[in-house]
C-alpha cells in the first residue's frame, strides 16, 4: 500500500494553532446583573383552577413559570365560595351577560384551586404568554399550558352546556395583579381565619 504524501504548501495546524471563536463576551456578566433593581421586579397572580389541581398536575404545570426565570413567592391550595369569585371577577362579569357570569364563577367555584404569587422581570406579561392568551385553549398556541394541559374547549362548553374550562387564571396587568394578590392573600386569609374562630 502506498504511503500518501502530503503537499508541504498545504498546512495542517495543530491544536494549539486553531482558535476557538469566543461566542459571549468577557464582559457579558457585567451586562447580565445576578440581581435586577426593584422597581423592574413585578409580581402576578397565577391561580390553577379546578380542573388543573384535580387532576394532580398543578406542580407540573407550576414548574413551566419557574423554567422562565420566574420565582415562586406564595401560594395554597384553598376553596371559594360564589360570593368571593364575583368579587374576584368583578370586571369580568361587567362584559358578559349574566348567565356566562354564572358560568364563570361556577367554575372558579366547583372544586379545590391553587393561587400562587409570582416575581420577576415582566412577571405579568411573560405569564400571561405562557398561559396562552386566550379564554379557549384550542385558540392558544401549541407549547402554552392551556392548549397543553387542558381538555376544555368553547365548543365543548357549548354542546355541553357546560365551563369553559381552561386550567389557569392570570392577572392581565400590573394593577390587577396588585388587586388580586391583595384579594387572595390579604382578605381571603382574613375571611378563613373569621371562619376558623366561628367554628371553634
Amino acid at each position: 500500500m502506498e504511503e500518501q504524501q502530503v503537499d508541504p504548501k498545504i498546512r495542517t495546524p495543530e491544536k494549539s494553532q486553531i482558535e476557538i471563536p469566543t461566542i459571549i463576551s468577557p464582559n457579558a456578566a457585567e451586562l447580565m446583573p445576578q440581581e435586577l433593581p426593584e422597581n423592574l421586579i413585578e409580581q402576578t397572580l397565577i391561580i390553577v383552577k379546578p380542573d388543573g389541581v384535580e387532576s394532580r398536575r398543578m406542580f407540573e404545570i407550576l414548574s413551566r413559570f419557574e423554567k422562565t426565570g420566574l420565582t415562586f413567592e406564595d401560594g395554597f391550595v384553598t376553596q371559594v365560595d360564589e360570593d368571593f369569585a364575583k368579587i374576584h371577577y368583578e370586571e369580568t362579569l361587567k362584559k358578559v351577560p349574566p348567565e356566562i357570569g354564572k358560568k364563570i364563577t361556577g367554575y372558579l367555584t366547583s372544586g379545590k384551586i391553587m393561587p400562587t404569587v409570582w416575581s420577576g422581570a415582566n412577571a405579568v406579561e411573560k405569564a400571561r404568554i405562557l398561559c396562552g392568551q386566550n379564554a379557549d385553549p384550542l385558540k392558544c398556541p401549541p407549547g402554552t399550558i392551556r392548549f397543553d394541559f387542558s381538555l376544555g374547549s368553547k365548543y365543548f362548553a357549548n354542546k355541553t352546556g357546560g365551563f369553559l374550562v381552561n386550567i389557569i387564571h392570570t392577572s392581565d396587568s400590573i394593577q390587577a395583579a396588585k388587586k388580586e394578590i391583595d384579594l387572595w392573600f390579604n382578605t381571603h386569609f382574613e375571611k378563613l381565619s373569621k371562619a376558623l374562630m366561628r367554628s371553634k
